[in-house]
């Protein structure tokens, strides 16, 4: 389970809402009250639930948006074409098999039961040990191939990038995973996991469990290890079927033993054909001895236990598995997830019917984010403990590779927040789809202020983002990893290109060394112009992105025919509202000089940049015009590349900065012209940090000319179109208009970030959709 600023949960109901928000809307709803907030105890970990699942889905099948839809000749041709297709691929038989299946009485009572389950409640809830579980399965990994990259950069350094890298990779792999292991070892562990559906129908919910935990007893008397393990409880007022795994009965190193060799065959399956004569140079699982740690992993498994249990208490279904079975005790009525400080606030904002909550503890939020400083850690530790016997690395390249992790975590280390728990409820109002997301115990990354680009990016674009930049210290900071960064990836370069030209008294060794330092130069020329002007212009300010598509031509793409109506264009444009205007103009002044500088070492050095077509190049080259308060600029591309891609244009108007590939949108842009209320952005003096929307009304209109234009059968060849594709295009023509009709029904997603005390940061989003009108 990964864990970010969203849960993957979240990110998937997202992306199914334009389908499931259809449902037709009712002028209020009653909060559903999730009843597995009661059942799982406070300490849990991770809490993930869902309520109604099958009541929504049975909404939405009856909308009139969807009856609609069904209605359509184009969705009848496709269903009939999708529907001929697999029945030519299935064969005759498969069908009818599957028929059969269905028809079978008791895959019948499990589809009822599975219906039931997820028409109700549905949880999911986990003890932090699935924090460690994260860890073990990713940082090792994380760690191997962060030092593989580094080790790679060194040794080419040193003249000898010629080893073989699998092998050392499989070395240090190893090496890692071992030193992790040691000083890891209570992270690695059973975890406990328990899922529970909620039924109506007890009775007949309960009769179906027992027929499940009957097979599973009948199943496991025929298997002689298995003789003991499996057997009926009582436990907390429910009845369960319990299967006890002990780790001293599994053979882990025999399991270990057939990964690598899978791992071997994978290999070389992938082995190109001209190399099979180096196979022999692969590590061989069959005569090298197994890595330290898997004996030391196996010694740690053998002496944990695995406990699984299916049943039923009252109208609960329960599945889970740990180390025990405390996974299946009643919480004290003092101790549930309910209680917890954090759930309680996040349903105390909860104005409508709940669809689905998550909770994620501290500890797993912190364990789920990606970082550098852990694996840059964990490498530099391993390599410290190299065997000094190894010839593959040499003890100077090792030493420079462990002050390069070193030194890349405490770069990191600056960059690191304190990460809380986190909280996220997605519920339904009369407004359509609304979710709100709360992390705590994150410093505010910027004062709870109004967006004032909210105010200036226009009454209709289609599309808008706009943040709060970060701080003039984060922005050096980021500066200086970058930098760091590309230092060491050209350093890496140059040696392996000198060792390439031969000795330092070769000619074209010295012109290559020529050539690196006034690259070099422009490098360190630019590093100074982005600390000295654009950071102090950029720090603490507002970037906005704003799509729009207010220009139309007949003619916009190679081969299209001349349409009868235009098509509008996209428009993209850069907002910046600066902090220090003046700074940021000696910027673009500088950034204009080291151009011409870099495009005169690519000329003088044709022969080092074979790739680039040096001799077409020229000085990047603008036309300015003063324009009201400011300039604006349409920048002039060098060589092909102005013909292949429009120019864009910049306008300069007091404290703020404009890019467009639009004159007119720049334009407006620069202007400032109020927005138009859209979703949740009714106020735009709120304070916010971030605030962004898609109007999908306006998308739909600006996307449906060229749908029509792209469903000519003139746009394929002779042979194209074939009668069934023919068929459904002619199909699509004629419904476009009711299909823009339906998908007018969602209006439009808005989403704000507000910064609130005692480092609470709020995300709240919103899908507006309406029912399709009779």
């Amino acid at each position: 389970m990964s864990v970010g600023s969203l849960s993957r949960r979240t990110v998937i109901v997202r992306l199914l809402l334009p389908f499931i928000s259809l449902a037709p809307l009712r002028a209020s709803f009653g909060q559903t009250e999730l009843q597995s907030l009661q059942v799982v105890p406070a300490d849990t970990g991770v809490y993930q639930a869902c309520s109604g699942l099958g009541d929504l889905v049975a909404d939405v099948s009856t909308s009139r948006a969807i009856t609609r839809l069904k209605e359509l000749k184009v969705v009848n041709v496709l269903t009939r074409l999708l529907k001929e297709q697999w029945q030519r691929a299935a064969g005759p038989d498969i069908p009818e098999e599957l028929k059969s299946q269905m028809e079978n009485p008791f895959v019948q009572e499990g589809l009822r039961l599975l219906a039931e389950m997820h028409s109700q409640e549905f949880f999911l809830a986990g003890d932090n040990s699935w924090s460690h579980v994260q860890r073990v399965l990713r940082q090792p990994g994380n760690a191997a191939r962060l030092a593989m990259t580094l080790l790679a950069a060194r040794l080419a350094e040193a003249g000898q990038s010629e080893l073989d890298s699998e092998a050392l990779r499989e070395k240090l792999t190893d090496l890692i995973i071992h030193t992790y292991l040691v000083q890891q070892e209570e992270k690695v562990q059973v975890p406990r996991l328990l899922m529970g559906w909620r039924v109506k129908n007890v009775e007949r919910a309960q009769l179906f469990v027992n027929m499940v935990r009957g097979f599973i007893s009948m199943a496991a008397m025929g298997v002689s290890e298995l003789a003991g393990r499996v057997q009926s409880i009582e436990r907390a007022g429910g009845e369960f079927t319990v299967l006890h795994i002990s780790g001293k009965d599994i053979p882990w190193e025999e399991m270990f033993q057939r990964i690598r060799e899978a791992r071997q065959e994978e290999m070389l399956e992938f082995l190109p054909q001209e190399l099979e004569e180096q196979e022999e140079a692969l590590p061989s699982p069959e005569t090298e001895d197994s890595p330290k740690w898997v004996t030391f992993l196996a010694e740690k498994l053998r002496k944990l236990e695995l406990y699984a249990a299916l049943g039923m208490r009252d109208e609960w279904i329960l599945l889970g598995f740990g180390p025990d079975l405390k996974f299946l005790d009643i919480p004290a009525e003092d101790a549930q997830l309910a209680g917890r400080e954090e759930v309680a606030e996040a349903l105390r904002r909860i104005n409508g019917r709940v669809l689905s909550f998550s909770y994620y503890s501290q500890e797993i939020v912190n364990s789920s984010r990606l970082s550098l400083v852990e694996p840059a850690e964990l490498a530099a530790r391993a390599l410290r403990e190299w065997e000094e016997k190894e010839p593959e690395i040499p003890a100077q390249v090792r030493d420079r590779v462990i002050a390069d992790l070193q030194k890349l975590a405490d770069f990191a280390k600056k960059l690191e927040t304190k990460s809380g728990a986190m909280a996220d409820v997605l519920y339904r109002t009369n407004r359509g789809l609304e979710e709100i997301l709360l992390t705590w115990d994150t410093p505010a990354s910027s004062k709870a202020l109004p967006l004032e680009l909210l105010a200036r990016i226009g009454p209709t674009p289609i599309a808008g983002l706009v943040i709060r930049s970060p701080s003039e210290a984060n922005l050096i900071l980021m500066q200086d990893i970058l930098g760091w960064v590309i230092q060491e990836f050209a350093a890496s370069v140059a040696a392996g290109l000198l060792q390439q030209e031969g000795g330092p008294d070769e000619p074209s060794n010295a012109r290559l060394r020529n050539f690196m330092d006034r690259m070099w130069m422009c490098t360190r020329d630019a590093d100074r112009v982005i600390r000295e002007y654009f950071v102090p212009a950029l720090a603490d300010s507002e970037t906005a992105w704003v799509l729009d598509a207010k220009l139309q031509a007949q003619e916009v793409i190679p081969g299209l025919p001349e349409v009868k109506q235009p098509l509008p264009l996209p428009e993209f444009a850069l907002i910046i509202r600066l902090n220090d205007p003046e700074s940021f103009k000696e910027g673009l002044k500088r950034t204009r000089e080291l151009a011409k500088e870099l495009t005169l070492i690519l000329q003088d050095y044709p022969d080092l940049t074979e790739t680039l077509p040096s001799e077409e190049l020229g000085p990047l080259e603008c036309e300015c015009e003063m324009w009201d308060s400011g300039y604006l600029c349409k920048l002039i591309l060098p060589g092909e590349l102005g013909k292949l891609v429009p120019p864009p244009v910049a306008v300069l108007a007091q404290d703020l900065f404009v890019l467009s590939n639009s004159s007119a949108q720049a334009e407006r842009l620069a202007q400032g012209q109020k927005l138009e209320a859209v979703g949740l952005i009714e106020d735009v003096s709120a304070p916010r940090s971030a605030a962004g929307f898609v109007h999908f009304g306006r998308l739909w209109m600006a996307l449906r000319p060229w749908a029509e234009a792209l469903a000519q059968p003139a746009l394929y060849t002779e042979d194209l179109p074939q009668p069934e594709t023919e068929e459904l295009l002619s199909a699509f023509r004629e419904d476009l208009d009711s299909l823009v009709a339906i998908l007018q029904c969602i209006r439009s997603l808005t989403w704000e970030v507000v910064e609130e005390s005692q480092g609470l940061r709020v995300m709240r989003a919103a899908l507006e959709v309406e029912d399709l009108s009779p």
